[in-house]
């Protein structure tokens, strides 16, 4: 899976909203496992949903799971997240 588009948002990070930041292509890292490190990745928008296209595929994501992003420059600072909605290749 390399793309995946997420529901019930929260947004943190420095753009007005997660929409906003998904419109810029903004960098972050995604953690759609809880056992794995965060994935680098752009926010992208997909079919109109706000979303994330990562850099290299993660296994076994599936609608339902939590997807947590974080600041490339400073991983420790959450920008947002939500639920993934829809998963692709």
């Amino acid at each position: 899976m390399t793309a995946l588009t997420i529901k019930e948002t929260n947004w943190l990070g420095d753009a007005p909203s997660l929409e906003a930041a998904a419109n810029a292509g903004t960098p972050v890292l995604a953690r759609v496992r809880s056992t794995r490190e965060p994935v680098p990745g752009r926010l992208t928008v997909i079919q109109g949903a706000p979303g994330v296209s990562l850099d290299r595929p993660e296994e076994g994501v599936a609608p339902g799971q939590a997807c947590v992003l974080y600041d490339p420059a400073d991983p420790s600072r959450v920008l947002g997240g939500g639920f993934i909605a829809s998963a692709a290749a």
